[in-house]
């Protein structure tokens, strides 16, 4: 007998909605539809699965209402990811992690709920993940990693052993961040910069070896 698939609602419509939308078809969920935030999206069908209702609508809302419902928020921005959480706070909501059967997670890490992880992704041991991240292709976090909340990390970037990743960071493709460094609150790495050193919060680091520029 086959294994029953566990139903999801993707919450978001776009290319990181794809993505979760092709883990989904690769592991044991269903996708059965998508939750937009665009009127004119509504009842159009995306990679052959319905976006069956509008976020705020009376459909979306009645969907939302369901205890345990199983969901993924698909959002890139992370302002506009924290924002859509928030306004989810009030709801009996099931966030699951989304990993990609092509990706590979220590049984000694930890990955924190709401998640989004490609292919080729790979945390070490003792590396730890917290909520609504997304951690795109070939990314690698190297044992006694720290990634806070609603961060993004593209593909190919590579985090080494005991660096910290904090909340709302964004680190670009390519980009190596060097062993028990700090990128810091909303801090924005660029693509292919090598960081040697600190980066504060809300600090931007390009280049190699990377040169920070603090926020005013």
């Amino acid at each position: 007998m086959a294994n029953q698939k566990i139903p999801v609602l993707i919450i978001g419509t776009g290319d990181l909605a794809r993505l979760a939308l092709d883990i989904a078809n690769e592991k044991e969920v269903l996708a059965y539809g998508f939750l937009t935030q665009d009127e004119e999206e509504v009842r159009k069908e995306l990679n052959d699965i319905l976006v069956v209702a509008h976020l705020t609508g009376k459909d979306g809302q009645a969907l939302l209402g369901e205890e345990n419902l199983n969901v993924v928020v698909a959002e890139r921005d992370i302002e506009q990811r924290k924002t859509l959480v928030k306004g989810l706070s009030g709801y009996k909501l099931q966030y699951i992690n989304m990993v990609h059967p092509d990706a590979w997670i220590s049984p000694y890490a930890s990955l924190d709920m709401g998640n989004i992880v490609g292919p080729g992704v790979n945390v070490l041991a003792n590396a730890e993940v917290g909520k609504f991240n997304v951690i795109e292709t070939g990314v690698l976090l190297e044992s006694d990693v720290l990634i806070g909340d609603h961060t993004t990390l593209h593909a190919g970037v590579k985090v080494g052993r005991g660096a910290e990743i904090a909340d709302g960071a964004f680190v670009s493709m390519g980009a190596i961040i060097h062993p028990n460094v700090y990128v810091g609150e909303a801090a924005v790495v660029g693509p292919g910069a090598v960081v040697l050193s600190d980066v504060p919060d809300g600090a931007t680091a390009h280049g190699n070896p990377a040169v920070v520029i603090e926020s005013d």
